[in-house]
C-alpha cells in the first residue's frame, strides 16, 4: 500500500510517501520498522516524530537531540501510525511482547508487577547479520534469553562489526548516519538493488524459526505456563551473561537430572509438606500474641510484636546456614588448611606468610556474617546485629534476599501468621548458592590482596555474573514441594600455593586437583539442603 501523509506544512505541496504494510513481519520490531520506513522515504527520526509523535512532540522546535521510547511508545500518536502504516502498532508491540514475556510475569502484592521490560530487554541493539543485510531486525532479538537467530540460528552480534560501537534500542539520529547504517559508514542492510531493495522485504513468518527451544518456548501448553509462572528470577542475575538461559528455563519443564556436562542441570526439593510445617515454638507465639493476651494494644501493636519475633528467627536461620556452610568447607576443600585458618586468626602480625585458602575463608565469614573483625572468626566471636526492627539479610546480598522475601510474601496477608519452614528453605538455598559464589571470588582474590599486605574492605566481585544461572520455584499448590534449581558447577579461577603445605604440595595444583575442588564446593549445594 503506497499512501500520502500530510503534515502542518503539506496542504499545498505535499509529496508521496513510499509504504506497504505487507513488508512488515510478526514480532519484526519498532526500531526494524521505523528503520525500514526511514530508507524508503530517504527520512531520518526527525520526520518520524514529525509525522508519527503526538502533538507535543510535533510542535516542539527541537526533535533532533530527543531518544523515543520503542518498547512503551510514550510520546507517539499512535492513531497517526495506526492510520498511516496500516498497523496498529502499539497493540502489535504488546500483544508481542506480552508472548514472549507470558510466562515470565508475575505480579506481587497490590498487583504490582516485580519486572519491568528493562530486565527481559536489551538496551542497544542485537542482531543476526543475515537478517540485517535483508532489512530485518525481530524483537526477539532484544530478548535477553534468546542469543542465537531463532531463523538462522547463529550468534547475535550486539555491536557494529567495523567499529564495536553499540547501537541503543530507540528512536533517535544521535548513533546512525543513515537508516541501517552506523556512523562509521558501515551499512547493515545490504540491498541487492537501491531500485528493487523492497523486493528483500518479505514477511518472515513464525513457521521459519528453526530454532526447537524458541519454538518450545513461543507454543508452551497450559500446564507448562503454569509450571513457569511459579518461577522466580532473580533480577540481580544479569540474563544477558547466561549463553543457556532459555535452554536452562525450558528443561524445568522436563526435568532430567544431569551432572556430566558443562551445563548439567541440579535441582533440590524440599518436602511437600513444607508450607503447612509450623514448630512448637512458632505455633506459641501464634497463641501468646492475641487480642486476648495483649487487650490493651491494637492489632497492629500485636502484629509487631510477633514479628520481632519472626524476625530473629529468620536471622537465627540464615545465620545458622553460613555457619553450616563454612563447617562443610572446613571438612573439604579447606580440611588440609585449618591450621593455617587458625594461625590467620589467632596469630596475625605484619610479617607471617598467610595461606590464601585461609584468607579467602576468614575474611568471606567477616563480611558475610558481620563479624566485628576477621580474628573474631573461628575464634569465639559472635555476629554483630545491624537493625532488629527489620529483616536483615547479609549486607552484599541485601537487594537480592530483600526482593525474594517480598516476593514470597506478596500474596500473604500477614507473613507472621505463615509456616515459617517455607521461608527458611528459601531463604537459606539461596544463601547457601551466594556464599559458595563469595568464597569463589574470594578465592580468586585472595592471593592479590595477600601479595599487597592489604585486609580487603569488603568481597571483591559482589556482581553476580560469575555465578551459575539459578532459579526457584514455588507452586501455588500448597501440597506440592518448593523447588531449587542451578545450572553449572561453581568454578575456582585460580590455582592457589599454600605456603605452609609439604614440598611435594607446593608444586602448582593441575587442572585435575582444581575439578576436584569444584566438585566438592557443588556438593555443598545438596549437603546443605
Amino acid at each position: 500500500m503506497v499512501f500520502r501523509l500530510l503534515t502542518e506544512t503539506d496542504y499545498e505541496v505535499s509529496e508521496k510517501l513510499c509504504w506497504n504494510d505487507q513488508w512488515i513481519s510478526p514480532f519484526e520490531s519498532a526500531w526494524g520498522i521505523f528503520e525500514k520506513f526511514k530508507y524508503a522515504n530517504n527520512a531520518n527520526s526527525v520526520d518520524i516524530m514529525s509525522l508519527f509523535g503526538d502533538e507535543k512532540v510535533r510542535n516542539q522546535k527541537n526533535k533532533s537531540k530527543s531518544k523515543y521510547d520503542l518498547l512503551n511508545f510514550i510520546k507517539f500518536d499512535l492513531n497517526i501510525i495506526r492510520d498511516g502504516l496500516g498497523i496498529d502498532f502499539y497493540h502489535k508491540n504488546k500483544i508481542e511482547i506480552a508472548h514472549m514475556l507470558g510466562p515470565l510475569t508475575k505480579e506481587a502484592y497490590k498487583n504490582e508487577p516485580i519486572y519491568d521490560y528493562s530486565y527481559f530487554f536489551r538496551d542497544t541493539i542485537a542482531y543476526c547479520p543475515i537478517c540485517m543485510e535483508n532489512g530485518f531486525h525481530s524483537i526477539f532479538f532484544q530478548f535477553k534469553l534468546i542469543k542465537k537467530c531463532p531463523y538462522h540460528e547463529i550468534l547475535l552480534l550486539k555491536e557494529c562489526p567495523r567499529c564495536f560501537a553499540k547501537i541503543p534500542y530507540e528512536l533517535s539520529d544521535l548513533n546512525t548516519l543513515e537508516p541501517f547504517q552506523c556512523k562509521c559508514e558501515y551499512r547493515f542492510f545490504k540491498p541487492q538493488s537501491k531500485l528493487l531493495f523492497s523486493n528483500q522485504w518479505i514477511p518472515i513468518n513464525l513457521d521459519r524459526i528453526t530454532c526447537n527451544n524458541v519454538n518450545k518456548y513461543l507454543n508452551l501448553t497450559t500446564g507448562d505456563m503454569l509450571r513457569l509462572k511459579d518461577m522466580y528470577l532473580f533480577k540481580e542475575i544479569e540474563l544477558d551473561a547466561y549463553p543457556n538461559a532459555l535452554e536452562n528455563i525450558i528443561s524445568i519443564l522436563d526435568f532430567k537430572d544431569s551432572h556430566d556436562e558443562d551445563n548439567a542441570h541440579y535441582i533440590v526439593t524440599s518436602a511437600p509438606n513444607v508450607k503447612k510445617i509450623r514448630g512448637e515454638k512458632e505455633k506459641f507465639e501464634i497463641q501468646k500474641y492475641t487480642k486476648v493476651n495483649f487487650p490493651g494494644i491494637n492489632n497492629e501493636a500485636i502484629r509487631k510484636l510477633r514479628f520481632h519475633e519472626f524476625q530473629k528467627e529468620i536471622y537465627r536461620s540464615y545465620t545458622a546456614t553460613i555457619t553450616g556452610v563454612a563447617g562443610q568447607l572446613r571438612k573439604t576443600l579447606l580440611s588440609k588448611h585449618r591450621t593455617c585458618i587458625n594461625r590467620l586468626v589467632k596469630n596475625p602480625n605484619d610479617n607471617m606468610q598467610i595461606c590464601p585458602y585461609a584468607f579467602a575463608y576468614v575474611f568471606w565469614r567477616e563480611y558475610s556474617q558481620n563479624f566485628s573483625n576477621h580474628t573474631s572468626v573461628d575464634n569465639y566471636g559472635s555476629p554483630k546485629r545491624l537493625d532488629k526492627n527489620h529483616i536483615e539479610f547479609p549486607q552484599f546480598d541485601e537487594e537480592l534476599m530483600a526482593n525474594l522475601y517480598e516476593f514470597l510474601g506478596s500474596d500473604i496477608e500477614d507473613i507472621t501468621l505463615e509456616s515459617r519452614a517455607a521461608l527458611k528453605w528459601f531463604l537459606n538455598r539461596v544463601i547457601t548458592h551466594l556464599s559458595i559464589n563469595h568464597i569463589n571470588n574470594m578465592l580468586s582474590a585472595s592471593q592479590s590482596y595477600i601479595d599487597r599486605r592489604l585486609f580487603p574492605s569488603t568481597l571483591p566481585y559482589s556482581k553476580y555474573d560469575k555465578i551459575p544461572f539459578f532459579v526457584a520455584i514455588r507452586p501455588k499448590n500448597r501440597n506440592k514441594s518448593l523447588e531449587f534449581h542451578w545450572w553449572g558447577q561453581q568454578l575456582i579461577e585460580s590455582n592457589l600455593y599454600c605456603p605452609f603445605n609439604t614440598v611435594k604440595s607446593r608444586r602448582e595444583p593441575n587442572r585435575k586437583q582444581n575439578t576436584q575442588h569444584d566438585r566438592e564446593l557443588n556438593k555443598l549445594l545438596y549437603v546443605l539442603s
